[in-house]
């Protein structure tokens, strides 16, 4: 449903009048959905959640920043958000792209354009890539935003709008726009990306348990290799394909969870089994991510490193999906004990052996020990001791 608060609205529609009624939540075979359905006081017993943003992120204070200066003209030393000096600095910018005109110490709106209708409330990022009906005389059906539009609009992608599916025949990133038609299929599609991250700035970190803890500014590269038919229900990969698209590179924050350089031998792993408590690792803290912050569970990406280049000790890494974060990084480190002790529960709780995707993803992606080893390096981050 979105959300604990989306969710008790949408059941609260079902008891409108006086007769009573019931509301049922089907749960599929997601990771997600297995958490809540395993642990209901989730639902039950919180308020609804608060909502995440870095209301400093340049983006969203930009744009922001054109609202109320269509509103009313700033003067000098008035402050927005941020000090005045840096206020004014923004105000200098817009006027040197001419969407404001500074005249005797006052800014003034100049675009043409009414800037509310260009932001959109589903995303920080700015410039949309449209999805168009080919089979329809070109109808706009959707939009995505342009960093996410490679791994979910991509050429043979399935895409739903309001229960219909349709397929991607062609993206055209340069004039933002996807083409896609009408399908049926019972399958929907997910894409596989090599990523290259690096950390930029370290913003804090902290011991946790054996590990430590990090929260900072990254650099994200990523390239769309392949995407993946996943059957609904199931979540059985019943396909794959090609993707041929330019790689990304994007500036955003992320929290991330280092390991000593001995954890091999101090956990009796060896390199193969490592990679793949890292990967296992990282896929169901991604997972449950969704869990502690309002997000949808694809604002949230995941990877590991055997040796990050930065610390050259095995890490595992969130980031947002967003440039140059929204919050959520920093609320996943304020609340890392509670992130991965929801993890640990989702691998404890799942009856497989090796991995399934409804914990960890299928063993033949994160190995036969993924989700053993994955075990053993989350306890290290709440008990010293790994116990």
């Amino acid at each position: 449903a979105g959300g604990v608060a989306r969710t008790w609205q949408q059941a609260g529609r079902a008891g409108r009048r006086s007769s009573a009624s019931l509301v049922i939540l089907v749960a599929s075979s997601a990771p997600l959905d297995q958490y809540i359905v395993s642990h209901p006081d989730y639902f039950f017993g919180q308020n609804a959640e608060n909502v995440t943003v870095d209301a400093n992120n340049l983006f969203v204070l930009t744009s922001h920043l054109k609202c109320a200066a269509f509103e009313m003209p700033f003067n000098e030393g008035d402050a927005f958000g941020l000090d005045a000096k840096s206020t004014g600095e923004l105000l200098d910018f817009l006027a040197e792209n001419r969407i404001l005109r500074k005249t005797r110490g006052r800014w003034h709106w100049s675009a043409e354009t009414y800037p509310a209708s260009e932001i959109s409330l589903r995303t920080a990022a700015p410039g949309n890539v449209v999805i168009l009906d080919a089979t329809d005389n070109g109808r706009v059906i959707g939009e995505v935003d342009y960093f996410n539009a490679p791994v979910e609009v991509y050429q043979n992608a399935v895409y739903l709008h309001e229960t219909r599916q349709y397929t991607i025949e062609h993206l055209d990133l340069e004039d933002r726009k996807a083409y896609a038609r009408p399908v049926e299929v019972d399958y929907y599609t997910d894409a596989e990306m090599k990523v290259d991250l690096r950390v930029l700035d370290r913003l804090r970190e902290a011991p946790a348990g054996a590990a430590a803890k990090c929260v900072g500014e990254v650099s994200v590269t990523w390239l769309p290799t392949i995407y993946k038919k996943i059957k609904f229900g199931t979540h059985e990969n019943v396909g794959w394909g090609d993707i041929h698209l330019p790689e990304q590179t994007m500036h955003t924050t992320g929290f991330w969870i280092e390991f000593s350089e001995n954890i091999e031998t101090e956990c009796g792993l060896g390199k193969e089994a490592l990679g793949e408590a890292l990967h296992a690792l990282a896929n169901a803290l991604r997972q449950v991510a969704p869990v502690h912050v309002v997000c949808d569970p694809s604002d949230i990406l995941a990877t590991f490193m055997l040796r990050a280049p930065e610390s050259q000790k095995p890490s595992v890494f969130l980031y947002e999906r967003y440039p140059g974060g929204v919050g959520y990084s920093e609320k996943l480190y304020t609340h890392h004990e509670g992130l991965v002790s929801a993890a640990i529960a989702l691998l404890e709780d799942c009856p497989c052996k090796a991995g399934c995707p409804s914990c960890v993803g299928p063993a033949l992606e994160t190995g036969a020990h993924g989700k053993e080893g994955a075990l053993t390096l989350a306890r290290l981050v709440i008990n010293a001791d790994g116990a």
